[in-house]
């Protein structure tokens, strides 16, 4: 393969990348699907295939080195070990865990709970006859469920999105570190008191389910229960809330598309998997090789973090027809925004629950209503997809 071409630069810190990453995606895969950032000291892998072959040979990608490529950052913030950062067979183990407390019908038997919420938080913006998408709605339904799931008490569920979203933020620079470390220390202090105190009185909850399991004889420690709450905290709300501000910004940039999604509701499902492929989430995550890999030519060290790019691959025209457009009738049979393998995101389902109900009250109770995406504020993240504010006119009859 050619050397990356002295024009094509990709650093994941810098906001106009940020803003509109996809051009420069497009150019990486066409043209250095192997690249290297020499400044951030990793490389990056853009073609569906490629990335996806990754996620599945954790013998060579491996996670127990960290996600990001500065895993001395969040040695420094205090982030302990926790389930994505291992891989099998005691992933496997963890995971098996988890499962207990995130079975199919503890997340179904949310629907009820989530679908009010929701409808809660569009009928106060249809009163007020204006508001913000993302903080009205988009931000407090997840950090309410996730908080509900996990057993948190009601009145200290608002903590979590600045949490969640000042953990992500630390991978933008080093002028996001400070509230960054501050967000890791509030976090683990509130979760570890939690955690204690339900020691004493068992909870039909995530968190009481993770103090009563055990590992080969063994119960969990609390360091070990706080790994999950941070990975469910920060995965869990920010996923979900950037899945659903995305799918609103993309249906104000689309009307006959969200016209359709009122007199077809059942075609909600696909459109969350199009809104998915075509703003993931979580834009990459790093793996360190095991040893040396060669792709397309290019030989990457043993030893060396590894960034897979899941909003690049899931443009990828190689593995997706006319991959810019939003396509309800795709077909969609798989795409990487909640990765794939060992590590497939374990909130998927919840987060798919969440994203249907959201779009279903949406798409109904917001009738004639304008998003205002000129205004809007594009979330400022180095992995993370997502807005700030997306404020919307409602236009229709209160």
């Amino acid at each position: 393969m050619r050397p990356a071409p002295t024009d094509l630069l990709y650093d994941p810190e810098d906001e106009q990348t940020q803003l509109d990453p996809y051009p420069l995606y497009r150019r990486l895969r066409d043209e250095c699907p192997v690249y290297r950032q020499e400044r951030l000291r990793f490389w990056a892998l853009s073609r569906f295939a490629d990335v996806y072959a990754a996620l599945d040979d954790h013998d060579v990608f491996c996670s127990r080195q960290g996600l990001t490529w500065d895993p001395a950052a969040a040695e420094q913030a205090g982030v302990l070990p926790m389930m994505v950062t291992t891989d099998p067979p005691d992933h496997t183990k963890l995971r098996r865990l988890i499962n207990r407390g995130l079975t199919p019908k503890r997340v179904a038997d949310l629907e009820p709970e989530v679908r009010a919420g929701i409808v809660e938080k569009i009928d106060a913006v249809r009163a007020a006859r204006a508001g913000d998408l993302v903080t009205n709605v988009a931000v407090p339904v997840p950090t309410a469920m996730v908080g509900r799931f996990l057993g948190v008490p009601e009145t200290d569920r608002t903590r979590f999105h600045h949490w969640a979203g000042a953990v992500v933020a630390g991978t933008s620079g080093a002028a996001f570190h400070q509230e960054h470390h501050r967000a890791v220390r509030e976090l683990y202090a509130y979760f570890h008191d939690l955690i204690e105190c339900r020691r004493g009185a068992p909870t039909d909850d995530l968190i009481g389910t993770l103090i009563a399991s055990e590992i080969d004889g063994v119960h969990l420690t609390t360091q070990e229960i706080l790994g999950f709450c941070f990975n469910i905290v920060v995965g869990g709300i920010e996923t979900t809330t950037n899945l659903i501000a995305n799918g609103m910004a993309l249906l104000a940039a689309h009307p006959e598309t969200a016209r359709r999604l009122v007199v077809e509701p059942g075609l909600i499902p696909s459109a969350i998997e199009e809104f998915l492929r075509l703003e993931t989430p979580v834009a990459g995550l790093c793996r360190t090789t095991t040893r040396a890999v060669t792709l397309h030519g290019v030989t990457i060290p043993a030893g060396e973090k590894v960034l897979l790019m899941f909003g690049a691959a899931n443009r990828d025209e190689r593995e997706f027809a006319d991959p810019d457009r939003l396509d309800l009738d795709r077909g969609l049979e798989r795409h990487l925004a909640f990765g794939y393998g060992a590590h497939y995101c374990i909130g998927a389902a919840l987060a798919r629950l969440m994203g249907r109900v959201a779009f279903e009250e949406l798409t109904t109770r917001l009738g004639d209503s304008r998003v205002d995406v000129a205004r809007g504020r594009r979330l400022r993240a180095a992995v993370s997809r997502g807005w700030e504010s997306l404020p919307v006119a409602v236009r229709g009859a209160a």
